[in-house]
């Protein structure tokens, strides 16, 4: 197992409500092992032309990488933005019990 086959995903959401219900979704449905909510962040943005001003929550999710497209849909499906900012990015590097426990979390059958 390396690293890289490992991808922090991050991603704005509108608020908590939402938030909390695109993680439990992605967390039952095994797509993810793990998501941390940053509160209340200040996003400046140009949307169609404008700039734009508002109060947003960060997703922060473990996921692998082999498994992202799907993990990604999932997420959009659920997500209320015309164009969610969701990206992802490989691990350098990381600790092999906490890769291993992402994977175990992700491979696990309810």
């Amino acid at each position: 197992m390396k690293s890289e086959d490992f991808l922090f995903v991050y991603c704005m959401v509108p608020n908590e409500e939402i938030a909390t219900d695109i993680s439990h979704h992605l967390l039952s449905s095994n797509l993810i092992a793990c998501a941390n909510i940053f509160p209340k962040i200040q996003s400046l943005y140009k949307w169609k032309g404008t700039i734009q001003k508002s109060e947003e929550l960060a997703l922060v999710l473990k996921t692998k990488k082999s498994i992202y497209q799907k993990m990604s849909e999932e997420l959009i499906k659920k997500h209320p933005y015309e164009c969610p900012g969701l990206c992802a990015l490989s691990f350098n590097s990381a600790y092999p019990p906490f890769l291993n426990w992402i994977d175990s979390s992700i491979s696990q059958k309810d």
